[in-house]
């Protein structure tokens, strides 16, 4: 893995899939389980505002 200074495995992990990778991309590249990538990961959508509702 590369050196990005003080950036720890979640964070590095949120980043990698925040830039479009799959978990099990994310996992790959960084050596670690896929099943720990999804449990620090924000899965797409979570952090978006929800949609109004029509009425």
């Amino acid at each position: 893995m590369e050196e990005r200074g003080e950036l720890c495995l979640a964070e590095e992990a949120e980043r990698l899939r925040r830039s479009g990778l799959g978990v099990g991309e994310v996992a790959r590249r960084m050596g670690v389980d896929a099943a720990w990538v999804e449990t620090v990961v924000t899965p797409p959508g979570d952090n978006e505002e929800p949609a109004p509702e029509k009425g």
